[in-house]
């Protein structure tokens, strides 16, 4: 029997991560692609779970959502893979400088659903290597 593996990607961090370093010409990567690509020649993929939150509505960007949600739509056609949603909460801020309030906003969940399906699939023994691709 194969060795079974699972990749665990955060996504919003992968999508961040790729801006800051301006690779852009990979935002529409197949992250299904890229966890069969990290396999040596006896593992074998099992699961490929993204992790993201749909990003709030932007009014300097107005196709921000769309284009996220195009991604996300093509992402749902591969199969074994799951993609799960955290949210954004809103915080109150104080511009250091001219002490201004600012709402800004704040992706959550993401970290603990990672951790959480990483305990429950390995409790339930769906991979003997986990692979977590993250820029935390």
């Amino acid at each position: 029997m194969a060795h079974q593996v699972a990749v665990y990607i955060d996504g919003f961090n992968l999508f961040y991560g790729m801006r800051s370093k301006g690779w852009k010409r990979f935002y529409w990567l197949d992250v299904y692609q890229l966890a069969e690509n990290l396999l040596l020649s006896s593992q074998q993929l099992s699961i490929v779970r993204y992790f993201t939150a749909p990003i709030l509505p932007d009014p300097s960007d107005p196709d921000k959502n769309k284009r996220q949600k195009t991604y996300l739509d093509a992402l749902s056609t591969l199969t074994n893979l799951n993609i799960e949603n955290g949210y954004y909460v809103t915080k109150r801020h104080k511009c250091p400088n001219c002490g201004a309030p600012k709402t800004i906003y704040e992706e959550k969940t993401t970290d603990v659903n990672i951790a959480v399906a990483m305990l429950t699939d390995a409790y339930a023994n769906l991979f003997d290597t986990a692979i977590l691709i993250s820029a935390d």
